[in-house]
């Protein structure tokens, strides 16, 4: 029989997809677009924070202080600028809004509201420092605490005033001094920490090497706590007018509500918040 080369069936053209590219290209662009969004956003927010910003400061106007822990410097949140938020003042700033508000025409006084007062002794006195040199212009400084310690106590005497509400409740039992030892975490997971100290009352790493304090590290810390606890009593002598004796007598005995701390002339007056405003 004859050869009969066979029929040419061209192949069904392939139909293209285009889901994957396209998933593919998107991808890219988040990867790429969105962290360069993120880091001029970011860039952006530390700029605008980083400039003071505009107040206008109307007549009568009285400056609040919550006696809360204060940054020791500008922390930016790179997400606040969603939330319009552009963190506290700095401890620095704080100092230097009542040195500009002595001056300030338009500012009238100063209110204090209690805080947790998470910062030092030192921070308190300053505080205190600045405050006292604020009413020297003339210019009042009340406070109105629900709660205080020692640290929001401390600048808290330079007030012409200071009120508490009925369930008001202070904290002034003094210092102390507390640290975790390590040791014998240590001996229990096979570690062996070794410090050298080359002198007694280099005590920063007492902490790895031994159970409890040094008698040195004692005596050093009893200075510090001693001496901020004599400059406690002879503070609240001073600004409330008490007797020395008094007021130790008085701290020793620890936690008061508030109507303790009116009957020890430790504050002015009972009221509600509304009442103080």
């Amino acid at each position: 029989p004859k050869y009969q080369q066979p029929r040419y069936i061209p192949r069904a053209r392939r139909r293209s997809s285009w889901v994957l590219p396209t998933i593919i290209i998107v991808a890219i662009l988040i990867i790429v677009l969105v962290p360069t969004i993120i880091f001029f956003s970011t860039i952006s927010s530390f700029t605008k924070f980083g400039q003071a910003p505009k107040v206008e400061v109307k007549s009568n106007t009285v400056l609040t202080i919550d006696l809360n822990a204060f940054n020791e410097t500008n922390v930016s949140n790179p997400f606040a600028i969603f939330g319009g938020s552009s963190g506290n003042l700095t401890f620095f700033e704080t100092l230097n809004s009542i040195k500009a508000a002595k001056d300030d025409p338009n500012i009238k006084g100063i209110i204090l509201k209690e805080g947790m007062g998470g910062y030092g002794f030192g921070k308190a006195s300053d505080l205190l420092n600045a405050l006292t040199d604020f009413k020297s212009s003339g210019k009042f400084v009340y406070s109105f605490f629900n709660y205080g310690n020692e640290i929001t106590y401390y600048p808290a005497l330079a007030s012409d005033k200071i009120y508490c509400p009925s369930m008001g409740f202070f904290e002034l039992n003094g210092f102390g001094v507390s640290a975790f030892f390590f040791k014998e975490l240590f001996n229990k997971i096979g570690v062996d920490y070794y410090v050298e100290q080359f002198e007694d009352y280099k005590s920063a790493g007492e902490q790895f090497s031994r159970t409890q304090f040094s008698d040195s590290a004692k005596a050093e810390l009893r200075i510090i706590v001693e001496q901020r606890f004599s400059m406690l009593i002879d503070t609240i002598a001073k600004y409330r007018n008490l007797d020395p004796k008094y007021a130790l007598d008085a701290v020793n005995r620890g936690q008061y509500s508030s109507d303790s701390l009116l009957a020890l002339k430790f504050i002015d007056g009972i009221i509600t918040e509304q009442d103080f405003e």
